[in-house]
């Protein structure tokens, strides 16, 4: 009974994860209030609710991946490119998880956070190939 009552208590005091792709303790906000600036915020306030919209607008973003994956037709689904594309989106996920964790610590260090911002940013104007050069420009630099 003590074991119950700890269990319970403990349960209580933990937050709620998200019901995204990749759970969160983040609290997601709604869509009209997903749009970034194009510079991140320098104060605490404004950098948690940043952490806040990217995490919503990565969740979002891998679940409506996730919905276009799963309409396509079964021989589509089931063929080698099908299988692929499954698999590059579970890999994404994965490869995420981590940066969501350092969005719930708030610890994301400044040099990390420009570049993100820069590219949401972009991909959220519908500014695909400046989003891309801005995604090579931190994965590979200007080498």
């Amino acid at each position: 009974l003590r074991r119950y009552r700890r269990l319970v208590k403990r349960a209580a005091t933990l937050k709620k994860l998200s019901d995204g792709p990749i759970p969160t303790i983040l609290e997601s906000v709604p869509g009209g209030q997903m749009i970034i600036e194009a510079k991140p915020p320098k104060d605490q306030d404004g950098r948690q609710f940043l952490f806040r919209q990217l995490a919503s607008y990565f969740n979002m973003v891998l679940s409506e991946w996730e919905l276009a994956l799963a309409k396509r037709d079964v021989t589509v689904r089931e063929s080698f490119q099908g299988k692929q594309a499954f698999n590059a989106m579970v890999q994404s996920r994965e490869n995420m998880k981590p940066l969501f964790r350092r969005f719930e610590k708030g610890d994301l260090e400044d040099g990390l956070l420009e570049p993100i911002v820069e590219i949401v940013h972009k991909a959220q104007q519908r500014r695909y190939v400046d989003a891309n050069d801005a995604y090579l420009r931190v994965s590979i630099g200007k080498a």
